[in-house]
């Protein structure tokens, strides 16, 4: 009798797939993203909030992406600056094989920093760069 899998195949990496400046990134080999609120509980009478508060969202994100794919991102600046590469949307898409697609958009995105870091272990030169982004669109 076949194994049966209870809960389908766990969301991986080799189902992620990147988007950015309207072509899929092949040369990445980590992303990060998160977004935060403020929010505070507001007291009254006694020791129990009565209210909640909400303010600004923030948001994080970082790529790291292999010497290669930097250079080529390189080309659409008009300097050679990534951080004058204009705004852009990257775009990160779950595709398992059977299973629904899950898409999330980091809005509004510009590179924070340029540089390399290399050592002589190093088999490929890969760097993590920051990403300023505005907002992330969770589906």
């Amino acid at each position: 009798m076949p194994k049966v899998l209870i809960n389908g195949v766990a969301y991986s990496w080799s189902q992620v797939k990147i988007n950015i400046l309207g072509r899929q990134v092949i040369g990445v080999s980590k992303i990060s993203y998160s977004d935060k609120e403020d929010m505070q509980d507001n007291y009254g009478a006694g020791n129990l909030p009565v209210s909640r508060s909400y303010g600004k969202i923030s948001c994080e994100a970082s790529i790291e992406l292999y010497m290669e794919e930097i250079e080529a991102i390189q080309k659409a600046s008009p300097t050679g600056r990534l951080q004058d590469v204009p705004e852009f949307d990257v775009v990160v898409s779950y595709q398992p094989q059977l299973g629904r697609i899950v898409n999330h958009t980091l809005h509004n995105a510009r590179f924070k920093e340029n540089g390399r870091e290399v050592g002589n272990e190093d088999m490929v030169v890969k760097t993590e760069i920051p990403l300023l982004i505005s907002h992330i669109s969770w589906k």
